[in-house]
């Protein structure tokens, strides 16, 4: 997992501390405190055994968050994250808590007296959906306004400055959502190491074999076997797919980088991409269409740059996930190839028959993208 700097600081601070929160927190509820005591002391025998209650809850959500700090401190320190998360938006924003900031809000329900965490303490966290909902509808309701007559524009003028207030107050607050302590954990990505136990202990299984096979039966690494496996018990049942490709799930390997490397080995024209004047890329049926405007398909080999847009394009949008798919199950069939190699080269007197080369475990491992369905300029 990646480090910086910042967070150390934060993290050696927060289990110097046990997650002890910061003094300004205390502060803020020591606040919101004294408007409870002059409604209690107001109030009626039920709002005081309401104002009770409250005063309980609120024990048990800093108490709650005390722990999340320290657990998420001592999950950095012990690299338990997904490598880039901490660098994601919202793990970002995660990282944000151990800083020494107040940030416990009460949940208020003006509109409905039973909702759920009701007057609870919990935290702001952005939601990135909506406010990247609100940026495209801003950018269209500008458009449209942009393109209006005057007479249009005199008639919606304050309907539009008011949706548009409304669109901004969004994007400036980051589309941000009241949520309780316990489920901030949700937003933390891990690392997938039951899907990394699941292939070292697939390719010890494949050395073992390998080794053991007769030598004289010249038994060859069964692909379609290797693929039905990886397909199914790794790739398939990870929990974390991204995490497949940031982690060194294979040791000393991270899919990404040598996705990245691989692509940019190719051509255009190669991997079915075509530069066109109206769209970068031409699909058709989930594919891109290698014979459409031959003449604009691209021959030079792929920058590095343009490599990772394409890379990015199919790891992030789900779009590609299929493809995704083939192309992690392909790079670990490629590392199980590489450990059947290793077992078969330690067979007792080997016949020297048809024998596949072994490659360095420490080599990058090879294979071949499928059909890279993505955007390589965006």
């Amino acid at each position: 997992m990646r480090k910086n700097p910042e967070y150390d600081a934060l993290v050696e601070n927060i289990l110097d501390t046990d997650g002890e929160l910061p003094g300004g927190e205390y502060n803020s509820i020591a606040n919101a405190l004294l408007v409870k005591k002059h409604e209690y002391l107001d109030g009626s025998k039920t709002d005081r055994a309401l104002l009770k209650r409250t005063l309980n809850m609120w024990a048990h959500n800093v108490k709650n968050y005390k722990t999340f700090r320290q657990d998420l401190a001592s999950g950095y320190n012990t690299s338990k994250f997904m490598n880039t998360w901490t660098d994601s938006p919202m793990g970002k924003s995660v990282m944000s808590f151990l800083r020494d900031e107040p940030r416990l809000v009460e949940k208020t329900c003006p509109n409905d007296a039973n909702c759920s965490h009701k007057n609870e303490l919990g935290v702001l966290l952005p939601n990135f959906k909506k406010l990247n909902e609100a940026k495209q509808t801003l950018k269209k309701l500008d458009s449209e306004y942009d393109r209006a007559s005057t007479d249009l524009k005199m008639i919606y003028e304050q309907d539009f400055f008011n949706e548009r207030e409304k669109l901004l107050n969004t994007i400036n607050t980051s589309a941000s959502e009241w949520t309780a302590i316990s489920n901030i954990k949700n937003k933390i990505k891990l690392k997938d190491t039951a899907t990394k136990d699941a292939l070292k202990a697939m390719g010890n299984n494949f050395v073992s074999q390998s080794t053991q096979a007769n030598p004289g039966d010249n038994i060859q690494f069964n692909y379609p076997a290797a693929e039905r496996q990886v397909a199914v018990n790794v790739v398939g049942k990870s929990t974390n797919k991204q995490s497949l490709v940031h982690d060194e799930i294979i040791d000393g390997r991270i899919f990404y980088n040598d996705f990245v490397d691989k692509i940019a080995t190719n051509s255009y024209a190669s991997l079915g991409l075509a530069n066109e004047s109206s769209s970068p890329l031409t699909k058709r049926d989930g594919n891109f269409d290698k014979n459409r405007a031959d003449s604009n398909i691209r021959k030079d080999i792929i920058k590095i740059e343009e490599a990772k847009k394409i890379a990015n394009e199919i790891v992030d949008n789900k779009d590609y996930s299929k493809i995704l798919d083939k192309e992690l199950t392909n790079y670990f069939v490629g590392f199980l190839r590489n450990q059947w190699n290793i077992g078969k080269k330690n067979r007792p007197n080997p016949t020297g028959k048809n024998e596949e080369v072994v490659k360095n475990v420490n080599e990058p491992v090879q294979y071949k993208p499928g059909i890279i369905a993505a955007s390589a300029k965006k």
